[in-house]
C-alpha cells in the first residue's frame, strides 16, 4: 500500500506547504528539496510506476494528429471551444511518456496537473536559491529543471509545440495565444540529418539541457517539416554566429522566401504583439530589412513599411476582463513621450472571432508583390527578443523560440492607426 504526504515543510524558511506536488515553497519561492520532504519509499514508488506504466500499455498505436503541421489558436474561456486549442488536446495522458517543456513563467501546480506521472524535463529561469553554475537541478527521479545560461514525448513519435503562451492557467484559458504544433515519428535507428531537428537540437544544447535529450532527438525524422525555426540566444553575436539567431536568421530565411523585388515593391510587415519597448526607427529599420529580405535606404527618418498591432487603453478598457485582463500585457508610458518615439507605426489590435478577448499572441505576417511568409512564436516586438545590430555585433538579451512559414492564421483585425486621443494600453500606469 502506498504513502502519501499532503504537506511538505520548506528547507529554507520551514512554511508548511499543503500543496503535495508543488515544486517550490508558495512563501519564499525556494525550490523543493524533493529528497527530504518526500516520505514514499522506493518500493512505493516502483510499485506507482509499474502501475502507471501498466494503465499506459500501448493497445492501439497512438496517432499522429498533427504529422502536416499546424498553427492554431488558443481557447478563451466564455468563447467557443471548436475549432481552438487547449493545453490538453496536446498532451495525452495514456500514451504520453516524457516530454521537454520550456516557458518564462511556468505554474508548476497547473502544469503537473495536466500531465501524468512521466519523466520531465523543465527549462525554467533560475531560483534565487540556485547558484549560477548549476544547470541542472533534479526534483525527483522522474522530474529534472534545467537553467539555461543567463544573461538571462511519445514512444512512437514527437510532438513539437512552439507557441507564444507560458506554461500557466491565465494563457490557455483567458488569454489569446497562437501555436505551431508537428507530430515526426521516432525511428529506432538515427535518422538522416535535417535542418529543423539540427537547430532544434542546437538550441537546446545551448539551453544547457541534458545530453540524453539531444541522442534521443537523433532517431526522430524532422524531414516532413515545412517550417524554418528561428530563435534568439543571449549574447553578443559576430562572425560566425551573426546570422544564426534572431533577426538576422530571419534575414537568411525571408530572403529564400522573398524573390527580387521591383522597384514598386516594398513588403508590408504586419506584427501582432503583447510587449513593446524603446522602439526607434533605427531599430525598425534592421527588422524590416531583415522581415522583407531587402535592402532600403535607412538614412531617412520615416518609419518603414510596418504595422505595429498592440492595444489601445480603450480596447482593454471595454474588453471581456478589462485592465484585470491584460496584465501580462505591457508597454510603458515613458517610452510612448519619448520624442523620437515613432507613434506612427501603432495600430490597434484586436480579435477577429473573439470580440472581447484579448491576445498575448504573437504573429508577423509579410506580404509583397512577390512573395511572402507567416511567423508565429515567442518573440515580441522588441530589440531585447529579436537583437540589435551594434559595432557589427547582433546583442540579444532574450532566449526565444518561433517558426516561419510561408502562411498562417491570423487572428486580428486589420485596424488602422490610432485615433484621435488614443494611447497604448500603459502596464501599472
Amino acid at each position: 500500500m502506498t504513502t502519501t504526504t499532503t504537506e511538505w515543510a520548506c528547507t529554507a524558511c520551514t512554511f508548511l506547504n499543503t500543496n503535495p506536488i508543488a515544486l517550490v515553497c508558495e512563501i519564499c519561492q525556494t525550490v523543493r528539496d524533493m529528497h527530504r520532504t518526500s516520505k514514499r519509499s522506493h518500493v512505493d514508488d516502483q510499485d506507482d510506476q509499474d502501475e502507471e506504466m501498466h494503465k499506459r500499455v500501448k493497445v492501439d498505436a497512438y496517432p499522429m494528429v498533427f504529422s502536416e503541421g499546424k498553427v492554431c489558436l488558443t481557447y478563451v474561456q466564455g468563447f467557443s471551444r471548436v475549432g481552438y486549442t487547449r493545453f490538453e488536446d496536446l498532451v495525452n495522458k495514456t500514451y504520453l511518456q516524457k516530454a521537454v517543456l520550456s516557458a518564462f513563467q511556468i505554474d508548476d501546480t497547473w502544469l503537473l496537473s495536466k500531465l501524468p506521472s512521466i519523466r520531465l524535463c523543465i527549462i525554467r529561469p533560475r531560483f534565487k536559491d540556485v547558484p549560477k553554475d548549476r544547470y541542472h537541478q533534479v526534483m525527483s527521479r522522474d522530474i529534472v529543471f534545467v537553467y539555461p545560461p543567463e544573461p538571462a514525448g511519445y514512444s512512437w513519435f514527437l510532438r513539437v509545440v512552439i507557441g507564444s503562451g507560458n506554461l500557466v492557467e491565465y494563457d490557455w484559458e483567458v488569454l489569446e495565444n497562437v501555436l505551431w504544433v508537428q507530430d515526426f515519428p521516432v525511428l529506432e535507428a538515427e535518422t538522416k540529418e535535417h535542418a529543423f531537428g539540427k537547430d532544434l537540437i542546437e538550441v537546446l544544447r545551448l539551453m544547457r539541457v541534458p545530453e540524453s535529450v539531444a541522442k534521443e532527438l537523433a532517431h526522430v525524422d524532422f524531414g516532413s517539416a515545412k517550417v524554418s525555426l528561428v530563435a534568439s540566444v543571449p549574447g553578443n553575436h559576430a562572425t560566425d554566429t551573426l546570422s544564426k539567431w534572431g533577426h538576422m536568421r530571419m534575414r537568411d530565411i525571408t530572403k529564400q522566401m522573398m524573390t527580387k523585388h521591383v522597384t514598386d515593391d516594398e513588403p508590408v510587415v504586419t506584427y501582432a504583439t503583447s510587449s513593446l519597448g524603446s522602439l526607434s526607427v533605427s531599430w525598425l529599420y534592421q527588422f524590416y530589412e531583415s522581415a522583407s529580405g531587402h535592402t532600403f535606404d535607412t538614412t531617412v527618418n520615416v518609419p518603414p513599411n510596418i504595422k505595429i498591432l498592440y492595444p489601445t487603453q480603450r480596447t482593454v478598457d471595454t474588453s471581456k476582463l478589462g485592465p484585470k485582463g491584460a496584465g501580462t500585457i505591457t508597454f510603458h508610458r515613458k517610452f510612448w513621450t519619448r520624442a523620437d518615439f515613432p507613434k506612427s507605426v501603432l495600430h490597434d489590435l484586436k480579435s477577429i472571432k473573439r470580440p472581447g478577448a484579448l491576445s498575448h499572441a504573437k504573429i508577423i505576417k509579410c506580404t509583397s508583390k512577390t512573395g511572402g511568409w507567416f511567423y508565429c512564436g515567442s518573440h515580441n516586438a522588441t530589440s531585447s527578443a529579436w537583437g540589435t545590430i551594434v559595432k557589427g555585433k547582433l546583442r540579444i538579451s532574450n532566449w526565444e523560440l518561433g517558426v516561419v512559414m510561408d502562411e498562417g492564421v491570423v487572428p486580428f483585425e486589420e485596424t488602422g492607426r490610432y485615433g484621435e486621443g488614443d494611447v497604448p494600453w500603459f502596464y501599472r500606469d
